[in-house]
């Protein structure tokens, strides 16, 4: 039988999955940042960390990860002008109006802004 190598990094997310619904955010945090670290062209685990780390509020990190989920974004839409656009994302979740009013989040979504 042959194997799937993004398995093992699979297994980082749904355990990160996991343990968000069951509030353990701390856990699934750890879980996410691993999977981004071994997943280093993929934009959406980043954003379950961003999410992640701002349901903890820890608008710092979160920035961080956002910044990372972007660039990531803009690199993958560069290679696949198809894929899904986690810029709009980020603009249009709810889970995003908190940072809205951050001059960092501006200034990163003008940077990261679709051309």
């Amino acid at each position: 039988m042959k194997q799937n190598p993004k398995a093992g990094t699979q297994v980082y997310r749904y355990a990160a999955q996991v343990a968000s619904k069951a509030g353990q955010l701390a856990l699934a945090e750890k879980d996410l940042i691993k999977f981004c670290a071994l997943t280093p062209g993929d934009p959406d685990g980043c954003l379950e960390l961003t999410l992640v780390q701002a349901a903890q509020n820890l608008q710092t990190q979160a920035m961080g990860s956002l910044r990372e989920c972007l660039r990531r974004n803009s690199l993958r839409l560069a290679s696949n002008p198809t894929a899904p656009d986690l810029y709009r994302s980020v603009q249009t979740n709810p889970q995003f109006n908190l940072f809205h009013s951050m001059p960092e989040y501006q200034a990163m979504m003008a940077e990261f802004q679709p051309k």
